[in-house]
C-alpha cells in the first residue's frame, strides 16, 4: 500500500508541468518575417567570400595561373603569402558587407533594431568564415578554376537554401 502511494506521488510530480524559465524578447517589437530574408541575404553575401578564398588558392598554385607560377619561384614562404592574401581579402570583404549594411539601413530603411553593432560583428565573423571556407575548398578540391569555383558556389547555394533564403520556414 505504501509503495502504491509513493508511485502515485511520483506520477503526479512527473505529470505536473512547471516552468523554471521565462521568455524575454531581445527587441521591443514583434519578430518580422521579412527581416529573416535580409539576415539570410547578408549571410549569403558573407558566404560568397568563398570565391575570394578560392581565388587566393588559385593564385598560389603554379599550375593554375601565371601569378601562381611567379609566386612559386619567389623566395617568400607560401604560408606568408597565404596569410597576407587571406587577411587582405577578409578586410575587403568586410568593407563590402558594411557597404551592403549601410545600403540596407540608409536607403532601404530596414530596421535591424538597436543592436546594429551585433549585426556588424556577426557579419564580420561571417566574412571570415566565408573567405576561410573558400581557401579550404580551393585547397581540397582538385581540378581547374571552373571546378573549384562551381564547387564553392554549390556549397554556398546549399547553405543559402538551408538558411531560409528561398523558403522562410526552412530554418
Amino acid at each position: 500500500r505504501r509503495v502504491l502511494f509513493r508511485s502515485q506521488e511520483l506520477v503526479k510530480s512527473i505529470a505536473h508541468d512547471e516552468e523554471y524559465t521565462k521568455e524575454t524578447p531581445l527587441g521591443k517589437g514583434e519578430a518580422d518575417s521579412m527581416l529573416n530574408y535580409f539576415y539570410a541575404l547578408i549571410g549569403m553575401a558573407c558566404i560568397y567570400g568563398s570565391l575570394l578564398g578560392v581565388n587566393i588558392v588559385l593564385t598560389l598554385e603554379g599550375n593554375q595561373s601565371p601569378l601562381g607560377a611567379r609566386r612559386n619561384v619567389s623566395p617568400t614562404h607560401k604560408l606568408k603569402i597565404l596569410c597576407a592574401d587571406t587577411i587582405g581579402s577578409i578586410l575587403v570583404h568586410i568593407a563590402s558587407i558594411f557597404i551592403i549594411l549601410a545600403y540596407l539601413i540608409l536607403a532601404l530603411k530596414v530596421d535591424f533594431g538597436n543592436n546594429i553593432g551585433f549585426v556588424m560583428l556577426a557579419s564580420s565573423v561571417g566574412c571570415v568564415i566565408g573567405v576561410c571556407m573558400g581557401v579550404f575548398l580551393g585547397a581540397v578540391v582538385k581540378g581547374g578554376e571552373a571546378i573549384k569555383v562551381s564547387f564553392a558556389l554549390s556549397v554556398s547555394m546549399v547553405f543559402s537554401f538551408l538558411s531560409g533564403l528561398m523558403v522562410n520556414t526552412m530554418p
